[in-house]
């Protein structure tokens, strides 16, 4: 439903960063992590009446062309940094479960057979990355003024501790990344542009991780 602001950011996203314009521009959704979106909320429940498991916000593809959950928040939504993980997070494991066990590696090949990608995909998917998206305004709100209260901004010495559950979840197998972009209104009512896809800045990351992704 496009009046629904989240499901109007996927739709762009996947529209700005598809495989095919990412073909034509030749600029992936983000250096070294992911080259392109490949779709947007995918289903996960076994059946049509399986209402455990929702949908996967979108779905994008590493430069070697496995998958890369992405979770979305628009920039007003109450969810915190926490939140956005678990719930990728989550994604991530039914992902690498359905790869490995279910039938989802051949679903995936026959869509990157598609796309002319012809080269057989991982048996095993050891590796699932998470990409937790959102606009400059959710982060600034997360990240806040040092010493400085403020409404929605995460406790300073939260930081750390989220920032190991992060570092866990990378040995495990799930590294997370932090992203961020602007929304750029035209003149048009109700036309909208996601443009400046880049890594966000916590308080606390080592320079060298937030920046990876940035290198050529």
């Amino acid at each position: 439903d496009p009046a629904v602001r989240e499901r109007l950011l996927e739709k762009l996203i996947w529209k700005g960063w598809s495989f095919q314009a990412v073909a034509e521009h030749g600029q992936p959704f983000l250096n070294r992590v992911c080259r392109f979106i490949q779709t947007y909320q995918m289903p996960l429940q076994g059946t049509r009446k399986d209402t455990r498991w929702g949908k996967i916000d979108l779905v994008g593809a590493t430069p070697d062309a496995l998958p890369i959950v992405i979770e979305l928040k628009q920039e007003d939504a109450t969810d915190t940094p926490l939140r956005m993980l678990a719930e990728g997070l989550a994604y991530a494991c039914a992902v690498r479960k359905a790869w490995n066990e279910g039938g989802l590696r051949a679903e995936w090949a026959a869509a990157m057979k598609k796309n002319g990608l012809h080269h057989e995909p991982e048996k095993i998917l050891a590796k699932v990355p998470v990409i937790l998206l959102a606009p400059v305004d959710f982060w600034m709100r997360a990240v806040g003024t040092a010493g400085k209260r403020t409404s929605g901004k995460v406790r300073e010495d939260a930081w750390p501790v989220f920032l190991e559950l992060v570092r866990q979840c990378e040995v495990h197998g799930f590294p997370i990344y932090f992203v961020q972009f602007e929304i750029e209104t035209a003149d048009d009512p109700g036309v909208t542009k996601v443009v400046n896809v880049s890594a966000v800045r916590l308080p606390g990351m080592a320079v060298e991780r937030r920046t990876a992704e940035a290198e050529p």
